[in-house]
């Protein structure tokens, strides 16, 4: 009876081993585990740092991509893309727009990107055997196919929706889901987003101080020597990505498409590789690195030792009935007119609904019964808000610019003030001096020659900025400056450059003034500056 018992219980114990495996949770997952060494996932932490549990006690670590965005139809103007001629079919320069999948701080978007490539160990976390948690398991993993790089990403979000909902982000209570990145978040996030300036982002490569051999692993005794490394074993990019050139290449969501000038090419074919790796020469690495893998090879599914991938996690853009409505609601004002143009109302045919051309229009071909008539009005008044858009897109980044070079003139127009008045009290002492010792100061004749030549040029650069005032408050209203400095101080934290912030708010307050009272007060405005504290 006890033997029949014993295997009994063994029968009941192996079943439920197996239910386990079939639900995809192995008995060795089911137990209590160690958490890893922290070394193990992110051997280099930073302020900033996300950090999503795994299964075996793992954990993959993201960084935030931020982007300057005050609700949902709103976007970011990027250009991306490199000047290499020679892989012009590739990579030629574009320009297109991003936007974040979760709303964050006031006036910041972003969605999360891993700091580093995805690892062995974090790759197998999720088999049916845990890992032995050891240094080799730091190395990106290779050697997979993308349906199997997509397969991770859509069970390790499987897992966390269930294991660890709380350190999901959300939207709209919707949760955020891992998937490869797009051409675009990839690249947008390999350059630094907004933590660097709008002239390094289009280079060559982000901004390297101690040259590219501390930053990527490329084809050469000085750097990989042909082998793959561990994972975040030099520095990152602005943004705090590991790896993001050489090492392993990465794939994207992107299907490849040939560049044809203006448009892309109409095949799609594979699927788009990042990066460059660790067979790419030094003079090959460039952050507009874009090659085509087929999906497919004589031998089945493609995969390479050089390959692997990064994950973003994201999230749906119609994420409710609500968010729906509002995103309808802001498509409408695309392209208007007027600010927030009125939805046209029933009237009868004749009376004028609205001073905007746009909804008066619309409300025109509500009137039409002729079908070919209608369509071509529709047709014409598509266009116009294109056109308009277009043009309010213009106007916003040439507000945006008229507000970072008001912060820059007032910035040096405090320098100059702070020098004047610097070298005119020590003028003055030495004049004091002078007169009290009764022995001439040979230098004071060229330091005041010096002092004038200083107050010539600080009137003439308050000048400038007098006159920048005027043009901002002239061509732009209210709401566009005060939209743009929001995007300003998102783009200024992002870069670390807090300071520009307060510079560009208090010359708003001086273009805004000048709006109500068509004064000039070029004093007023300089001793403005010159009590502005800056951190």
């Amino acid at each position: 009876m006890e033997l029949l018992h014993f295997k009994s219980m063994a029968r009941s114990l192996s079943g439920l081993a197996t239910l386990l495996v079939f639900l995809g949770t192995s008995v060795a997952q089911a137990e209590d585990v160690k958490p890893w060494n922290e070394k193990l996932y992110n051997p280099q932490t930073s302020e900033g740092d996300v950090v999503l549990p795994m299964p075996c006690g793992g954990a993959m670590v993201f960084r935030k991509v931020v982007i300057p965005q005050q609700s949902v139809v709103d976007d970011y103007k990027i250009t991306l893309g490199g000047s290499d001629e020679n892989v012009g079919y590739a990579e030629s320069p574009y320009v297109t727009y991003i936007a974040g999948a979760f709303s964050g701080q006031a006036d910041e978007w972003y969605y999360l990107i891993s700091k580093y490539e995805v690892m062995s160990a974090q790759y197998d976390a999720l088999s049916d055997k845990c890992p032995k948690p050891v240094m080799p398991g730091r190395l990106p993993k290779v050697n997979i196919s993308w349906m199997q790089a997509m397969s991770f990403a859509e069970n390790y979000s499987d897992w966390l929706v269930k294991n660890a909902p709380d350190k999901l982000p959300k939207e709209d209570g919707s949760y955020g889901y891992l998937r490869l990145p797009s051409d675009i978040e990839w690249e947008f996030a390999a350059r630094g987003g907004i933590n660097v300036e709008k002239a390094d982002f289009q280079e060559r490569l982000f901004p390297m101080e101690e040259g590219l051999a501390r930053y990527a692993w490329f084809q050469g005794t000085k750097s990989a020597n042909g082998k793959l490394q561990l994972a975040g074993l030099l520095k990152p990019n602005p943004l705090g990505l590991h790896d993001v050139l050489g090492n392993a290449d990465e794939m994207t969501v992107n299907l490849f498409q040939l560049n044809k000038l203006d448009r892309p090419h109409g095949q799609a074919g594979g699927y788009s590789v990042r990066g460059g790796n660790y067979f790419t020469s030094q003079e090959s690495m460039r952050t507009s690195y874009r090659v085509e893998q087929s999906f497919m090879t004589d031998k089945g599914a493609r995969k390479s030792k050089t390959t692997g991938f990064r994950l973003v996690l994201t999230g749906p853009v119609v994420t409710s009935k609500e968010r729906l409505a509002e995103i309808q609601k802001e498509w409408e004002r695309l392209g208007s007119a007027q600010p927030a143009a009125p939805v046209a109302k029933a009237v009868s045919i004749g009376e004028k609904v609205s001073d905007d051309p746009i909804v008066e229009l619309g409300a025109i071909i509500k009137e039409i019964t002729d079908d070919n008539a209608k369509k071509r009005l529709n047709d014409v008044r598509l266009a116009m808000r294109s056109s308009i858009q277009a043009r309010d897109l213009q106007r916003s980044e040439a507000a945006k610019a008229a507000l970072r070079l008001g912060a820059f003139l007032g910035g040096k127009i405090k320098g100059d003030a702070i020098a004047v008045q610097t070298l005119g009290d020590f003028i003055k002492e030495r004049k004091k001096r002078q007169e009290e010792s009764g022995q001439k100061d040979r230098y004071l004749a060229a330091r005041e020659e010096k002092l004038n030549e200083e107050r010539r040029i600080l009137d003439e650069n308050l000048s400038f900025y007098a006159y920048n005032v005027i043009t901002t408050a002239d061509n732009y209203e209210q709401s566009l400056l005060e939209k743009q400095l929001k995007s300003v101080s998102v783009e200024a934290k992002g870069r670390g450059a807090d300071t520009t912030i307060p510079k560009a708010a208090l010359f708003l307050q001086h273009a805004l003034f000048y709006q109500r009272t068509m004064q000039v007060k070029k004093g007023p405005w300089l001793d403005d500056w010159v009590k502005l504290e800056i951190e």
